[in-house]
């Protein structure tokens, strides 16, 4: 399963961090990582703080402490110039990480320090292949701010110096040539109680000073909540021209093109994540302006009767990490919503590691959508109006929504995608007195004109991925003239 970007706040004592900056002059030109050795039960701070951290986000994948996996870390204080992704070899064999993170350990100097995430991974990268959705997520690094991202995916650091960071990557097997940190091999004295050791410049390790002190495996040195911040989502036009010249580093000066002028004028804040999606199949997300204009289709005709069904559109393991995170955030950042028939929802905005997808699998569900309508995407823009995944138990009250089974949606589309299958009853009945049971990972689609409810289930959860899009056709010139002459 691929982690997509995620945004945490890292709470480490200032002296800690201290260390950790000093410890820079261990990774130079030769050593620009180590790998943590795992049979470690004695930690350096350095060393903890890389074990807790890789921990944290291992045990948010479902990965066990005793399953094969290697800690690679480094201390940088200078971004790369070019887009990358982070890779090694196996026998000669490019592999990638399970998933790689940065640690921000300063402030950052000027507005213009940003790092820049894709979605594109490394074939679109080698074929200029931008037929896709293309997405730049732009972070302003912030101190102790810690981004999680898809290793697979190119990322982008500017030219900042003195913003010193912490990586780590996650592999599941040990890429070639980088050593295992090994605090012996610079001749520290480990101890109960700090010291201070120096290394002369006869070493190849530079000027190297680490503030010593034992750490067992149970000690709590760094504390991580997931800042659960709600990305900001701009659509724009960003041309083929354009996005070859920031993805080949064809420009020399971030301040030449307009997205990182707007970036500079909405980081309102001291630290945020916007997104910039290339705008394709006019689809957008809680656009107000586009609300304003819209010129809804009309969904009283023949062909919305239809109620297709798609089968397999999230995998299992797609379903399983939905519901996981949806779970994992109502126990450790809020709560279900429970509505008055007892059916508990929560907004996807909330969720943040699973917001980013489910926004960009809608896309897809727009194509389902034109294919079995009959839409023209170029001729229509679909307004995503809502997103939430319910929640429905034996605690659900089918009786007290009776009332409502003849009320009609006030959208266009209803999309459900059904995302486990643990349960037993609790079809869809729609008001033509046919009943629906989708399968885990099957869709179902229908107009806003359908009267339906859900039915009890008899036992288990049912989990559900619901969905509202409004559609309106493109106003042309043509249109406007015709509007005029009447």
């Amino acid at each position: 399963m691929s982690l997509l970007l995620t945004k945490y706040k890292t709470s480490i004592k200032d002296e800690y961090i201290d260390t950790i900056v000093n410890s820079i002059h261990y990774f130079n030109q030769i050593n620009k990582t180590y790998i943590l050795k795992n049979d470690l039960k004695q930690f350096t701070i350095l060393e903890k703080v890389v074990y807790d951290i890789a921990s944290y986000h291992l045990k948010n994948i479902h990965i066990k402490s005793g399953d094969s996996h290697y800690i690679e870390f480094g201390i940088h204080n200078k971004g790369d110039n070019i887009f990358k992704t982070d890779k090694s070899f196996v026998n000669g064999t490019a592999i990638i990480p399970i998933f790689s993170s940065m640690l921000h350990l300063t402030e950052k100097n000027k507005d213009t320090d940003v790092i820049v995430y894709t979605n594109i991974d490394n074939e679109k990268y080698m074929y200029k292949d931008f037929s896709d959705d293309i997405s730049l997520y732009l972070l302003f690094p912030e101190k102790c701010s810690q981004i999680v991202f898809d290793a697979a995916n190119y990322y982008y650091s500017s030219n900042i110096t003195d913003n010193i960071v912490l990586s780590i990557n996650i592999w599941d097997r040990l890429p070639e040539m980088v050593t295992y940190f090994d605090i012996n091999f610079i001749s520290l004295c480990v101890s109960n109680s700090k010291s201070s050791i120096s290394c002369t410049e006869d070493s190849d390790l530079h000027q190297f000073s680490f503030n010593m002190q034992i750490y067992k495996i149970t000690d709590e040195v760094v504390s991580i909540n997931n800042d659960n911040i709600n990305i900001p989502t701009i659509f724009t036009s960003i041309e083929y021209e354009f996005l070859e010249k920031i993805l080949y580093n064809k420009i020399k000066n971030n301040c030449e093109n307009d997205i990182y002028e707007k970036l500079i004028k909405l980081n309102s804040t001291k630290s945020s994540i916007v997104l910039f999606k290339r705008k394709i199949n006019n689809v957008v997300v809680n656009n107000e302006e586009v609300e304003q204009k819209m010129n809804r289709i009309n969904i009283n005709e023949e062909k919305f009767i239809q109620r297709p069904i798609i089968m397999n559109k999230f995998q299992n393991e797609l379903c399983n990490w939905i519901i996981s995170e949806s779970e994992r955030y109502s126990e450790n950042i809020g709560k279900w919503k429970i509505n008055c028939d007892n059916t508990k929802t929560i907004q996807i905005e909330n969720i943040q590691p699973i917001f980013s997808f489910i926004l960009d699998s809608f896309d897809g569900i727009v194509n389902n959508i034109c294919d079995y309508y009959s839409l023209n995407k170029n001729e229509h823009i679909f307004h995503i109006e809502n997103i939430y995944i319910s929640k429905i138990d034996t605690s659900y009250d089918q009786l007290c929504t009776d009332k409502l089974f003849y009320d009609k949606y006030e959208n266009d589309i209803i999309v459900n995608i059904l995302l486990n299958d643990e349960f037993k009853d609790g079809g869809k009945l729609f008001n033509d007195n046919i009943t629906n049971h989708l399968h885990k990972g099957d869709m179902i689609i229908f107009n806003g004109n359908t009267k339906s409810k859900d039915l009890n289930v008899s036992s288990g959860i049912k989990y559900i991925l619901v969905g509202y899009i409004n559609i309106s056709k493109i106003k042309t010139d043509s249109d406007s003239c015709n509007l005029s002459s009447k």
